[in-house]
């Protein structure tokens, strides 16, 4: 509220932080991606203000939103009728993440952890099974197994039985581009738009940033923009907000999974008169 920008009009902003934890914090859903949260002081922009402006200065996100959201299971079953069941809990996983987990399940089992592998082919982007015995397949079956369908699609194969193999270290390819990478940027929302913000295509969600995935899985995204879009926020003149909701979203604009506190700090700028 320093700048001078006219002999009648000065410049002020006004900044302001948010975070999806603490006493004033509300979830909306289960999947914590939408809360409210009150404010004891609401955010106020004078009747007589112009050109009010909102751009988001800084935002904190963990990629930790899961690629496998409902517990999902390898069903492995050999030719003489042995049938072996490794969970796979819901988590953010890429290939290796996969691979220890089969592991230590067939460990669990008695199997040695290479007895089936898996191996990426980063020309193809797709996912190879070495099965180390003749006997034994996969069941990606969706009519008798309804736990394997997120599994299958993340390892890109279709509902089908995988092996068995011909000759021992065998191999079975994927039969589509492997979809570890189910978001590729996180949309964050917000009531102070009322309905503007970032245009996605032809649709006006009142986005306030677009957060870039760059970061590894289970990592923190700290998003700091050099030059901040300005976003126009004329409606809250002569407003008082005592109600703010925000939502994070994919690239889709589908819900995501939050397990970890999100945070936004934004500013508010506008022109009034000094008595304003």
């Amino acid at each position: 509220m320093d700048l001078k920008q006219s002999p009648l009009l000065l410049s002020y902003e006004r900044a302001y932080q948010f975070t999806n934890s603490g006493s004033t914090y509300h979830a909306d859903n289960s999947s914590k991606n939408r809360f409210t949260i009150q404010l004891s002081r609401p955010i106020a922009v004078p009747p007589h203000a112009k050109n009010v402006m909102m751009k988001c200065l800084y935002a904190s996100i963990w990629n930790t939103s899961p690629n496998i959201t409902v517990t999902q299971t390898f069903h492995i079953e050999k030719t003489n009728g042995t049938t072996y069941n490794i969970t796979v809990p819901v988590g953010l996983y890429s290939v290796q993440d996969i691979q220890d987990v089969l592991s230590r399940g067939l460990e669990s089992h008695g199997l040695s952890d290479d007895y089936i592998e898996l191996v990426p082919n980063y020309a193809t982007q797709k996912v190879i099974f070495v099965f180390k015995d003749t006997s034994t397949l996969l069941l990606f079956d969706d009519i008798r197994y309804q736990d394997t369908s997120q599994l299958r699609t993340l390892l890109g194969f279709n509902a089908r039985e995988v092996g068995p193999v011909s000759t021992p270290y065998g191999q079975v390819e994927g039969d589509t581009a492997a979809q570890f990478n189910q978001i590729n940027s996180f949309h964050v929302g917000t009531s102070l738009l009322n309905g503007g913000g970032i245009r996605i295509n032809d649709n006006e969600s009142s986005t306030a940033a677009i957060i870039p995935i760059n970061n590894a899985p289970g990592s923190q995204i700290l998003f700091s923009p050099f030059n901040p879009i300005s976003l126009s926020a004329d409606h809250l003149i002569g407003n008082m907000i005592s109600t703010v909701k925000f939502w994070i979203t994919d690239e889709k604009q589908r819900d995501v999974i939050m397990t970890e506190p999100f945070e936004i700090l934004f500013s508010i700028t506008f022109l009034a008169k000094p008595q304003d």
